[in-house]
């Protein structure tokens, strides 16, 4: 499932040992480029995916992984290799 923090909440709260998977921004100056460099969305909404993401990054230790999206190839590398062990 792709999902964001609340949604994370409610399939921990019906399925305990789902396992959960943070994908973090290699930092959140990097974060703020990417929006900007996509030059898709207003200022008023890059501001707001900001500041939900400051909300969302503070509860990355609550997931069970944290993968680092530096490298798209190497992220999902890893994502694959988590679900491999926890199988």
């Amino acid at each position: 499932l792709d999902i964001e923090v609340q949604g994370k909440a409610q399939v921990k709260a019906k399925i305990p040992e789902a396992i959960t998977i943070f994908i973090a921004p290699p930092s959140f100056e990097i974060l703020e480029h990417r929006l900007r460099k996509r030059s898709t969305d207003s200022e008023e909404k890059i501001i707001k995916r900001l500041e939900t993401a400051k909300k969302e990054l503070a509860l990355a230790p609550e997931y069970d992984y944290t993968v680092v999206n530096d490298d798209f190839n190497r992220a999902a590398m890893e994502i694959i290799s988590i679900m491999d062990s926890e199988k």
